[in-house]
């Protein structure tokens, strides 16, 4: 009877210590497993800033705030705006890439997403509410979106018309590799090609843009040249410049002083 209790404990003991010893062996494992999902766009502390304001340009920072006048060298964020007004313009660069977005006038956009892929290449969104920007890309990706279409670029020349009221969304690629797409189907644009989407319609066959929207290219965007892989090309224009517009709206200023000055030398002798 002892030697039979005996044996028992033994073998009893040895399914105890069986036991731990493969408890033990199980979390390591599971710790192992627990760790962070990788994703395939990661959040990045990217930001971007205000530069080259012309006449009236405002800046909302976050949804919930008020527009403001901006500043140059203003930091934007996800979820920031920027608003030109009649006749204004802005630079906003991309920090840590170089990529530049000039706004042109009567225009609004927010930034939507400051990524960075699972390459380590920038990837970056902008919601187009109405007006036209020109992206002039230094890698990476950035699509701009609306809602008759989405227009990409990934390399490196793209310009983005939007007006909301006609529906009415045109791509023009100066160079690189774009695109414009909706639910009705895509069109891959290149070298100086553009195309558009009217009333929700399908993307237009790529069309080559015109001498004058080329002009306007280069001169919305004088530092596009830099931007070409293989230098500028001959087709391309050299820019003119815009600065004849500007005075245009200053002759009006300096000749509405006077009247606001006249009442105040008539209202003494009327009184």
């Amino acid at each position: 009877m002892n030697k039979n209790l005996l044996t028992h404990l033994i073998l009893l003991a040895s399914l105890l210590l069986a036991a731990c010893g493969t408890g033990q062996s199980v979390p390591p494992p599971a710790s192992t497993g627990s760790g962070p999902a990788s994703n395939p766009l990661s959040s990045s502390p990217r930001q971007a800033t205000v530069n080259e304001i012309s006449n009236e340009v405002s800046v909302r920072l976050g949804q919930s705030a008020d527009f403001t006048a901006a500043q140059n060298g203003m930091k934007l964020s996800v979820g920031d705006s920027v608003k030109t007004g009649d006749n204004s313009r802005a630079r906003v660069d991309l920090l840590s890439d170089g990529t530049i977005v000039r706004v042109g006038p009567n225009s609004l956009y927010t930034v939507t997403a400051l990524d960075i892929d699972q390459d380590g290449k920038s990837a970056t969104r902008i919601k187009l509410d109405f007006g036209q920007i020109w992206v002039l890309l230094k890698g990476g990706s950035l699509q701009v979106e609306t809602p008759s279409g989405v227009a990409s670029v990934r390399g490196s020349l793209l310009g983005v018309n939007y007006d909301p009221n006609a529906k009415k969304l045109q791509a023009s690629c100066l160079e690189g590799h774009c695109s414009l797409e909706n639910d009705q189907g895509e069109v891959e644009l290149t070298d100086g090609q553009e195309s558009t989407i009217e009333e929700d319609q399908a993307p237009s066959d790529a069309e080559q843009m015109s001498e004058e929207e080329i002009q306007q290219w280069v001169n919305e965007n004088p530092d596009a040249q830099e931007f070409f892989e293989n230098g500028s090309p001959e087709w391309l224009p050299s820019p003119e410049p815009i600065e004849e517009e500007m005075p245009t709206d200053e002759p009006p200023t300096d000749e509405a002083s006077p009247p606001d000055e006249a009442p105040t030398d008539e209202s003494p002798p009327g009184g």
